[in-house]
């Protein structure tokens, strides 16, 4: 088993299509994608319930407007990790499409990948997910990521 890491953000107000968040990993090294959540803070009346669509992704090129999320190892004793997180980071181009999925505004989305189909990023290579509709108003998002990284 490699080493486990994470990044969180919150307060991230979304208008339009929009990177949610994105992991680069390191140049020298693989990562295993294990869970991603994502969460909003102001829409929670019937009224304003959407369905918006997710798209997740890897092996892409990315916007460059985002902000620098801030990782956290899980063990203490671990090396910084090498993969660099970033949220709110514009809209992503080329790359695969893993999954798509319509999420519920309503209700955090949480996503905890099986061993078999975890998403496997090789050396320099992005995992993005992305709000791939405009929400009807302004929505502030809170997410997190958690990845193992092998070859450390």
């Amino acid at each position: 088993m490699g080493r486990i890491y994470s990044f969180a953000f919150s307060g991230s107000a979304e208008t339009a299509a929009t990177g949610l968040m994105e992991l680069a990993n390191a140049a020298d090294r693989i990562a295993l994608v294990h869970e991603i959540g994502l969460s909003q803070l102001l829409d929670f009346a019937d009224a304003e319930e959407e369905m918006l669509l997710l798209n997740i992704k890897k092996g892409i090129t990315t916007g460059t407007a985002g902000s620098a999320a801030t990782e956290v190892q899980f063990d203490a004793g671990d090396a910084a990790p090498g993969a660099a997180g970033q949220y709110s980071q514009g809209t992503s181009t080329a790359g695969s499409l893993i999954q798509s999925i319509y999420w519920n505004i309503r209700i955090p989305f949480q996503h905890i990948y099986t061993p078999e189909t975890r998403p496997v990023l090789g050396p320099s290579e992005k995992f993005v997910v992305e709000l791939a509709t405009a929400p009807a108003d302004s929505i502030t998002f809170g997410g997190y990521m958690i990845w193992e990284e092998l070859g450390t």
